[in-house]
């Protein structure tokens, strides 16, 4: 079968899904970096890689992957899959913010925050120019953890949290800004300073697009993706969707896309 292994390679973990040529995810899973070399990849036809994780975690994958079957390592573009990019210097974009943007905007087609919340929070902008996805620009901020653990590092009287204990085993809806201690104030100001920056992001591509009957949408992924949209004020949530695997999906895109595989589908 002609099947596609995208694999996202993130600041913590690498991320993988075998695809169909109908685009739908087979199966997908994960591991910590550091353990990627023991890890047993899905067989596939050829290989696209997100990797923002540096060049010891590509030899790594290259020591796993069969070296016969075609690897496409990403890059970001000005202009790819009806999406184009405002970015001052495009191919200098993360190729996991890139391939979010892809598939958010397939998703609906219409103006839409795009947030990876994981190891780092990107919140991404995208707006409609002419039925085509534009990316005007973003923001990017430490994680929910790395906010508590930069604390923990910079203040002296401040807690030094174990990753485990930094995020609530019980997830409520709107963390307690009126926190009674320490470790819990250090969690609130974390959750939302991330939400407030998705807020703020939304209120800004709302008001650039006041002419626009339908408000822009907020597409969350990443491992805190639920805490976030628990956590969003009432007023955004409903348009608030979290989407697994978004970098995956893009990757999917990006090779659907590309002219060899469209020269294929035509035959």
């Amino acid at each position: 079968m002609d099947y596609l292994l995208a694999i996202d390679a993130g600041n913590t973990r690498v991320k993988w899904g075998l695809f169909d040529t109908n685009g739908t995810l087979l199966v997908n899973g994960a591991c910590l970096n550091a353990e990627i070399v023991h890890t047993k990849l899905p067989a596939a036809a050829r290989v696209i890689i997100s990797n923002v994780a540096g060049e010891y975690i590509k030899k790594q994958l290259e020591e796993i992957l069969p070296k016969h079957i075609p690897t496409h390592w990403i890059t970001a573009k000005a202009s790819e899959c009806a999406v184009n990019s405002r970015y001052d210097q495009p191919e200098k974009l993360g190729t996991d913010r890139w391939a979010a943007l892809v598939a958010a905007w397939h998703i609906k087609q219409a103006p839409c925050v795009v947030v990876n919340a994981g190891t780092a929070v990107t919140i991404d902008a995208l707006v409609n120019n002419h039925n085509q996805g534009e990316f005007i620009g973003g923001m990017i901020l430490p994680g929910i953890y790395l906010m508590q653990q930069s604390l923990g590092v910079a203040a002296a009287q401040l807690p030094k949290l174990h990753k485990e204990k930094s995020i609530p085993s019980v997830i409520h809806q709107y963390q307690d800004i009126f926190a009674k201690n320490t470790a819990d104030a250090m969690r609130a100001g974390a959750i939302n300073a991330a939400c407030g920056a998705i807020k703020q992001m939304h209120t800004a591509l709302a008001a650039l697009n006041s002419d626009d009957k339908q408000a822009p949408y907020i597409f969350i992924s990443g491992g805190n993706a639920q805490l976030i949209k628990d956590n969003l004020l009432s007023d955004v949530t409903n348009l608030a969707l979290i989407v697994d695997n978004l970098v995956l999906r893009g990757l999917y895109l990006i090779d659907n896309f590309a002219p060899e595989n469209l020269t294929k589908s035509e035959k």
